[in-house]
């Protein structure tokens, strides 16, 4: 769930000290409580409430206009899809969606962004979306990558394998670590383009529990950690760089199957797209190195 800004007062009265917390977008929603926590949690519930109760009004409203949609009636659109907006975030997202890309009106690329940051502070994934999108491109905006890897988290945040996807990919060179995990949570969710960038290989099926390398696995973490690294740099890179290729360790995850995050550099960037056996021979050089039951995640 998006978070939520909420204001927050101390109070002290003859009955005792307490918290006031209310919500900054709709001052009137209050919770209280002896402690802060007690009070925010009666301010979100007091406010989860307060927004089913407007998505069951305007529902109708949403309906009727995705209908007069569909015959193209864009100004009944704009009119149903108007009174609802502020209470509707999809409305929202819908007339912004429409202003910036000249559905039913002239495009307006400025209406268009106003309208989706409302819509994204309301909670709507979508408008993250397509801010995320924009501020990617520089589409009608000044271009600012931060701007666009925040809102895709919003919307990866929700479980979009799509925006999961775009942010992995927009910070594959500057943040591998955390693109690597938005691209494999993108590849988990069925996402075609992740899966074809991101690699798997694993035979942790097959151990045997009896062959398993206590030793490693009696080492702490930050030691595992240590021993994933030398192997990378002494028994994987001298054989990429034969032919100019190279992979650097991004993450490891230290777990009953480790995890083990790489990633392709220099000519080897396109090594997941080769036929050849690249990844099937870093498997094979960690399962002799440490024992089957690993997991490698190669992007």
């Amino acid at each position: 769930m998006k978070e939520i800004a909420v204001q927050t007062y101390f109070f002290s009265q003859e009955e005792g000290d307490g918290y006031e917390v209310r919500i900054s977008d709709y001052p009137q929603i209050r919770g209280f409580g002896d402690s802060y926590d007690e009070a925010y949690s009666e301010a979100i519930e007091r406010y989860q409430e307060f927004k089913e109760k407007m998505m069951q009004q305007t529902t109708p409203v949403y309906q009727e206009a995705l209908k007069a949609y569909d015959i193209k009636d864009y100004a009944k659109v704009f009119s149903l899809f108007g009174t609802i907006a502020e209470q509707h975030d999809g409305a929202m997202t819908n007339l912004a969606i429409m202003h910036y890309k000249g559905i039913g009106t002239e495009v307006d690329t400025t209406q268009g962004i106003d309208y989706f940051h409302k819509a994204q502070k309301a909670g709507n994934p979508t408008a993250a979306f397509y801010l995320g999108q924009i501020y990617e491109s520089g589409a009608g905006i000044e271009r600012d990558e931060a701007k666009a890897a925040y809102y895709f988290e919003q919307n990866a945040t929700t479980d979009d394998p799509n925006g999961q996807y775009r942010l992995g990919m927009l910070l594959l060179q500057s943040d591998p670590k955390r693109a690597m995990h938005w691209l494999i949570t993108a590849a988990h969710n069925d996402f075609p383009a992740a899966q074809e960038i991101v690699t798997y290989v694993s035979n942790q099926e097959m151990a045997n529990p009896a062959l398993l390398n206590q030793t490693f696995r009696a080492l702490s973490c930050e030691e595992q950690y240590k021993n994933v690294a030398q192997i990378v740099e002494t028994k994987i890179v001298p054989l990429l760089e034969k032919d100019a290729g190279g992979i650097e360790l991004v993450n490891f995850i230290c777990e009953s199957a480790p995890q083990i995050w790489l990633k392709y550099t220099g000519a080897c960037s396109g090594c997941h797209l080769s036929t050849s056996s690249t990844a099937d021979m870093i498997l094979k050089t960690f399962e002799e190195a440490i024992d089957q039951k690993i997991v490698i995640y190669l992007v």
